[in-house]
């Protein structure tokens, strides 16, 4: 197996993002000449690939949950944590250890889905806090299926209708272009466009939430077109719509992991501890996850990468914090852009420590293969 993912990947050796010339121009009056470097398709297609194998992944670990870990089946802590949960931990370990793959997207969208969602949602089946509709093998291996949301209603998958397609293509190409844009400026400036520390971190917030919504509903949409169903929304605005830290965590940012959170986490720590107890110590996984996501990102070839280990852990303490102490203050009715500027501004001054770690493991630069770039060529005389 792991020759044919050598076979697979060999083919995209995104080692340098130097390597990427513009194959187009444009001379504009008074600007000067623009060069456009088309976005690699193959990187769609491999990414695309990916998902492909995980879904078979993760009916397999469906099979298995439903055999050995929903409630009432004995041993199921046994087997969970035992045998199950460990060894979702190690496989990226043992297959990037194998085949060291040149491209951290490819990496974190293999780790994304087998360590974190995946062990989440085997958290969820032991404790028996799965969705309501997962009632037998078949919603199970349906709820399983996607690393990506399938959207249920009414207890049944939601196909996909013409209109709702349309819906997402827009909603697909309106970030694509704002990531291509977004891209262009921060490859040519290094990650610093401004001279304001708090702008450049907004920058970075921006790109890193425009990538992580292209990416997800880019290979969303092939995913519904595949499957017929319709899929969650990545994410919801968090940037220029959150009204609060928990509307920030709880409903607009990286929703798929949100929501295995919350199932794996939260509500199982909420049947033995507060509200309050369960919140922080969601962060408090969330933390160690993403410190274990930056090891694994050492073992990409071609580039060495050593975290600085704690800066991600640091990072979600700081808004486990931060959502606590907004209980204790009161609300104002405020209008909608000086509340979401208030809420950014509980996480700009510390997010360094989390996008730091993507720039220094070249994260960003691999997940611009897969969006055009605009690059200036100056100004002739």
């Amino acid at each position: 197996m792991i020759r044919h993912f050598e076979s697979l990947f060999q083919h995209f050796p995104y080692a340098d993002i130097q390597d990427r010339v513009p194959t187009y121009f444009v001379s504009l009056p008074y600007i000067g000449t623009l060069g456009l470097i088309p976005l690699d398709v193959g990187f769609w297609l491999t990414t695309f690939t990916l998902l492909c194998g995980q879904a078979i992944i993760n009916i397999a670990i469906a099979i298995v949950v439903h055999q050995f870990l929903t409630p009432n089946r004995p041993n199921r802590w046994l087997i969970g944590y035992g045998l199950v949960v460990p060894t979702l931990l190690a496989a990226p370990i043992w297959i990037f250890a194998q085949w060291r793959p040149s491209n951290i997207t490819f990496m974190l969208c293999l780790c994304g889905a087998i360590p974190n969602i995946m062990t989440l949602r085997v958290l969820e089946a032991m404790h028996g806090t799965m969705p309501d509709y997962v009632t037998n093998r078949r919603m199970l291996i349906l709820y399983y299926s996607s690393t990506l949301q399938l959207k249920f209603e009414n207890g049944q998958p939601v196909p996909l209708t013409r209109d709702r397609f349309w819906e997402k293509l827009s909603s697909f190409l309106k970030v694509f272009l704002q990531s291509s844009l977004l891209f262009s400026v921060l490859l040519a400036t290094d990650y610093h466009p401004f001279s304001n520390q708090m702008a450049n971190r907004y920058a970075m917030a921006s790109i890193t939430s425009l990538v992580l919504d292209g990416g997800a509903s880019g290979l969303g949409l092939l995913t519904s077109l595949v499957t017929g169903y319709t899929l969650e929304n990545f994410s919801e605005s968090p940037l220029t719509k959150s009204t609060s830290p928990s509307d920030f965590w709880g409903q607009r940012w990286d929703r798929p992991v949100q929501s295995a959170l919350r199932r794996g986490c939260y509500q199982p720590l909420r049947k033995h501890f507060s509200s309050h107890v369960a919140a922080f110590g969601t962060f408090v996984i969330s933390g160690f996850v993403h410190e274990y996501v930056l090891y694994t990102m050492t073992f990409r070839s071609q580039h060495s990468y050593q975290p600085q280990y704690g800066n991600q852990f640091v990072f979600f303490i700081w808004n486990g914090i931060v959502l606590l102490l907004e209980r204790y203050f009161p609300r104002f009715k405020l209008p909608r852009p000086i509340q979401t500027a208030l809420v950014i501004m509980t996480v700009l001054p510390i997010s360094h420590l989390f996008t730091d770690e993507y720039i220094r493991s070249s994260f960003y630069n691999d997940a611009s293969w897969g969006f055009p770039i605009i690059v200036y060529k100056g100004c002739e005389s």
